[in-house]
């Protein structure tokens, strides 16, 4: 029998490997070595990630450990994919053409070499080099791979701090800056030549995701690189959204016998023929339809003039839009069908699917940016025996005239940049318009809102997949004359003389963290802080749409003052959870360690039994789900035309007040006309001395707790006014 001998050999080798031990046949064994390696590691994150006056700045900060021989890596893909490690297990050497285009790997290195401490490039003094760097010069010194991504490499100050255990350790913040245009940063690709961006499309929203990856590797033995390495990853997502969604502002006829009537806009995601899989970020497909609607006794009907009779005329002269009929366009080539409605009067339906070129620039992320222009349409007018046939055909032209069908529609674009751990629910506004449905936004020569107009608000929150989960719930609405955009409060930090409360519930609270020289501070508003608050006006409208996820604001605006001033809007918001949410899953808070004990490498033997000692901090990550609680801000202006001739301010009543006695103020033309012209029944507006709750049919219950499935959000709007305004 020679099992025996070679069993007693086997035991034998496995005590001497592990050290003295007591173990019998039927005992549990532990399977795993614990592995202080890493329980006085750094910690790795993201510090910046941002659009600013249309560069990104994106940074990263790597906390190395003084006296301890490690390399950290950055890369977009897995430690380890494909088999592939930027340090070789085998040899300790670095392959920077093992990690992809836009890692932080940027030159090769032996663990060891001639005239070369052992270890070098693991060392404090190797392992990182400061320098600035072109993303289309060669960034390396001798053999290896380029890098594209990070234009600059700094070494920070040192700062010590305690571990696990409480002995203080030596650090020193080594700084990885990305500073250009987002382009660059959009095309990396990995090890196999794939883009690092992964995309998702939704009705409005289209969304870039991207992992980063932070992996510390270290030897197992400093003097000698062959005894293998062992490493810790952790990873953080990166998120580029682009919200569009279509405004369109008014839609009229150059013959005001025919009745065009818009049916939808629909924005969508144009992919290149080249690359089917990625969408052209600055292309859209649009497919538009709308009626027309003409007096046909004997049986007239229209068709396009002809294939090219449909043009695109940005608002902005300087602007580049322009529709590019090379790359797709249907259109109603033709007589189309008319459907009699009424009395002899034609229905025809228009439909056209073309690709816009847009010419926008982001400037800064989560910063509304306009494309505003101004479909034309040409349409001749013909004669037919049997218009309602599904393609007529026996038609003669008629000797008119051809007509023309005009549509503007603003493109609203939104970018949002953010990493997974600081990623929040956003508001964003979809319209802002004035009596007749004319957008009142603010640039593009629009005109600005009068007194006693009503103005409507529509807005939704960001990122969609939330919305089958929650609902808005409008908590506060408030208007004051101080311009206060920079201020995280808004309105709430302004005089109560120059505010007042158009709407609040009883669930209003807002909390805002301020930083006093390096002391953090926290502010928290409710209901008491509105006590002795002006109610001078009240809301109109005040509803969540759950059908298009758009809650909708209503009031009529009121003068504040005589002079030139800045309104500022200021509302809070609240995510209510819906019922049928709270059924399917109960959202809990969690956190979890930014660096994972995520370990492999070491030479093979001893590679599947590593665990991570117990890192010495834990830097609380947050998903969304945990962020819905958080307030956010949203700012906007628009021009107030201030109190029209011959009328002066009164602070009692907050209105224009005709100065002729034969005057009165009309909600018609908005200025103060004579009593022929006036509308009868008019009076200047009283003062609102309750607060207004919402239809409670339309409306969450405001009976429903604020925690843990509610979440307040913050809005800030700000309003120009030209010629009046004053709160006293």
């Amino acid at each position: 029998m020679l099992i025996l001998p070679r069993l007693t050999v086997l035991l034998a080798f496995l005590g001497a490997l592990f050290g003295q031990s007591a173990a019998r046949f039927g005992d549990a064994i532990e399977d795993k070595v614990s592995d202080s390696r890493f329980r006085n590691m750094g910690q790795a994150y993201i510090s910046q990630f941002e659009i600013v006056d249309s560069t990104t700045k994106f940074q990263v900060v790597l906390e190395d450990t003084l006296n301890e021989p490690e390399y950290w890596v950055v890369d977009f893909q897995q430690y380890g994919a494909e088999g592939l490690t930027a340090v070789d297990t085998q040899t300790g050497s670095i392959h920077p053409e093992n990690t992809g285009e836009c890692s932080s790997v940027i030159f090769s290195a032996p663990y060891q070499e001639e005239n070369v401490t052992v270890g070098y490039y693991f060392s404090d003094q190797g392992n990182f080099v400061s320098r600035n760097v072109s993303l289309t010069d060669n960034q390396i010194d001798g053999s290896g791979a380029n890098k594209r991504l990070f234009t600059s490499y700094q070494r920070g100050s040192n700062f010590t701090e305690p571990d696990s255990d409480g002995n203080d350790i030596q650090r020193r913040n080594y700084v990885l800056s990305f500073d250009d245009d987002f382009g660059y940063f959009f095309n990396c690709t990995d090890t196999n030549g794939m883009n690092i961006w992964e995309f998702s499309n939704t009705t409005d929203t289209i969304e870039f995701r991207t992992t980063i990856y932070f992996t510390n590797v270290r030897p197992v033995d400093p003097t000698d690189g062959t005894k293998g390495m062992s490493w810790v990853t952790s990873s953080v997502d990166l998120f580029y959204r682009l919200n569009r969604v279509a405004i369109v502002n008014f839609i009229v006829s150059s013959i005001a016998l025919v009745k065009p009537v818009l049916d939808f806009v629909i924005i969508d995601l144009y992919f290149p023929p080249a690359t089917p899989t990625i969408p052209d970020t600055k292309k859209v497909s649009i497919e538009m339809q709308f009626q027309t609607t003409i007096e046909s006794p004997n049986g007239e009907l229209l068709a396009l003039y002809n294939s090219t009779s449909f043009k695109y005329l940005p608002k902005n002269e300087t602007a580049a839009s322009f529709i590019n009929f090379d790359l797709g366009y249907d259109f109603p080539n033709g007589t189309q069908q008319c459907q009699y409605v009424g009395t002899a009067r034609c229905r025809q339906i228009w439909n056209f699917n073309f690709v816009l070129e847009l010419d926008v620039v982001v400037t800064d992320d989560d910063m509304p940016i306009d494309a505003t222009g101004t479909f034309k349409f040409l349409f001749a007018k013909y004669q037919c025996n049997d218009p309602t046939e599904k393609k007529p055909i026996d038609c003669i032209e008629m000797n008119v005239d051809p007509l023309t069908i005009s549509l503007e529609v603003t493109i609203q674009t939104v970018v949002q940049v953010v990493d997974s751990t600081s990623d929040t629910p956003t508001i964003q506004l979809v319209s802002l318009t004035g009596n007749n449905g004319e957008d009142l936004r603010s640039g593009g020569g629009r005109r600005g809102v009068n007194h006693l107009e009503p103005v409507s608000i529509v807005v939704q929150y960001f990122p969609e997949f939330l919305r089958r989960d929650f609902d808005l719930e409008l908590t506060l609405f408030m208007v004051c004359k101080s311009n206060l955009l920079s201020s995280d409060a808004g309105c709430l930090s302004a005089p109560q003389a120059q505010r007042y409360v158009a709407y609040s519930n009883a669930n209003f609270q807002f909390a805002v963290e301020t930083d006093n020289n390096g002391d953090s501070t926290t502010v928290t508003y409710d209901s008491s802080s509105l006590t002795n608050d002006n109610k001078v006006q009240k809301l109109t409208t005040n509803a969540y749409d759950s059908t298009n996820e758009v809650y909708n604001m209503g009031f009529t605006n009121t003068a504040l003052s005589q002079d030139r001033l800045t309104y500022t809007i200021t509302t809070v918001f609240r995510l209510v959870q819906k019922p049928s949410a709270r059924r399917r899953r109960a959202i809990a808070a969690r956190t979890q360690l930014i660096l994972t004990s995520s370990l492999d490498g070491d030479v093979e033997r001893m590679a599947r039994g590593l665990m991570a000692y117990g890192l010495p901090r834990a830097r609380t990550r947050r998903d969304i789900m945990e962020a819905v609680a958080d307030p956010q801000g949203h700012i906007y202006t628009l021009t107030f035309n201030g109190c029209p001739a011959n009328s002066t301010f009164n602070a009692g009543t907050y209105h224009c007040q005709c100065d002729r006695e034969s005057e009165r103020y009309s909600t018609e033309s908005f200025t103060c006309q004579g009593p022929k012209s006036l509308p009868p029944g008019l009076a200047p507006v009283d003062v609102v001395e309750d607060l207004q709750e919402p239809d409670s049919g339309r409306m969450p219950s405001s009976g429903i707790s604020t925690a843990p499935d509610s979440a307040l959000f913050y809005a800030v709007l700000t309003v120009w006014f030209t010629g009046f305004l004053c709160l006293l």
